[in-house]
């Protein structure tokens, strides 16, 4: 299977062609006194769901760190800046 990134779609028409789901269709923000709206919210949550649970959506991991005792060694890692995607944390 290919993956994608929503960083880096096929296309906007690709993403926008998926159905009850437009690329500008914002959610709001309180903290910017814009109002929230709650369908386009919606929305959004079943398009994240759709593309999670399909595989088009998925995470880039760029390191794993195993146990809590390398929690201060990830967070130096995540201060030095060089990571490209996500650092985690395994607690097996």
């Amino acid at each position: 299977m290919q993956r994608r990134y929503l960083s880096a779609p096929a296309s906007y028409a690709e993403l926008n062609s998926t159905p009850g789901f437009q690329i500008f269709d914002f959610t709001g923000n309180a903290r910017l006194g814009l109002p929230i709206k709650q369908q386009a919210t919606e929305r959004a949550k079943n398009f994240i769901n759709r593309g999670l649970s399909s595989g088009w959506f998925t995470a880039k991991i760029d390191r794993v760190f195993y146990g809590l005792d390398k929690y201060v060694a990830a967070h130096q890692y995540l201060e030095t800046g060089v990571q490209v995607g996500k650092i985690v944390v395994s607690l097996n």
